[in-house]
């Protein structure tokens, strides 16, 4: 499951969000995570907010907010809500890596930062809902298409985020695209080059959000216990 993500993106290199809107500004983000409120597109040039898998309100009922942040690609078909937000409802995540954490003991785990090898931005593809809650208030929120770890991050996660090339990008977000088109998009699934590096534990806690985060760090457990296992 790809439960942490990094937004770090210099739209001056990318070109893609330069044509997009001159005026667009996306935030940096080092530890984005569920249930907060992250940029994502839903049009060509339509960048706004919405929370990661659920509202905050809701997010003490761990049985539905873990399965709301990720949909993984062979899973789609299972669920009604998905399809039918194939068919309208696409968007793209605004990203640049995301956190990994690798097992190597029963309770020991190892966070990583990994992100695209040579590209500046890393377009994860995903879907949003709307919807109002007990109070009225009207809400959106998206989930990650994930897809099969390649095997360079095997070691690592079971899955990554689907990420987009921008041909498929411009396919993704258009409203004429409906829900067998956009399957047969996520099923080239276009394997990428990544780097990845063991990170401090600090970004194990959601309260902390610095470009500390995603530096290279010695590699130690959620305990801060130093390993050669990396």
């Amino acid at each position: 499951m790809v439960e942490r993500y990094v937004i770090d993106i210099n739209t001056q290199e990318v070109p893609l969000l330069q044509q997009l809107g001159q005026e667009m500004v996306v935030p940096q983000r080092f530890n984005a995570a569920p249930t907060q409120l992250l940029p994502i597109l839903t049009g060509l040039n339509n960048l706004q907010f919405a929370y990661w898998g659920i509202e905050p309100s809701l997010s003490n009922n761990k049985k539905i907010s873990g399965k709301l942040i990720n949909a993984p690609l062979a899973q789609l078909d299972a669920k009604i809500s998905h399809l039918k937000a194939l068919d309208n409802r696409r968007c793209v995540a605004l990203a640049s890596g995301f956190y990994a954490w690798k097992s190597i003991s029963k309770k020991g785990m190892i966070p990583y930062f990994i992100r695209p090898a040579t590209d500046a931005w890393m377009p994860i593809a995903a879907l949003y809902e709307h919807y109002e809650n007990m109070d009225g208030k009207p809400i959106t929120t998206f989930t990650l298409v994930t897809a099969v770890a390649p095997g360079s991050l095997q070691h690592l996660t079971s899955n990554t985020p689907l990420v987009l090339g921008e041909k498929e990008i411009l396919m993704w977000l258009n409203p004429d695209i409906k829900q067998h088109e956009a399957q047969a998009l996520l099923a080239q699934n276009k394997a990428f080059a990544y780097t990845a590096v063991p990170v401090s534990n600090r970004v194990n806690n959601v309260a902390n959000d610095s470009p500390e985060l995603i530096q290279a760090a010695p590699p130690a457990d959620q305990f801060g216990n130093y390993t050669l296992f990396d």
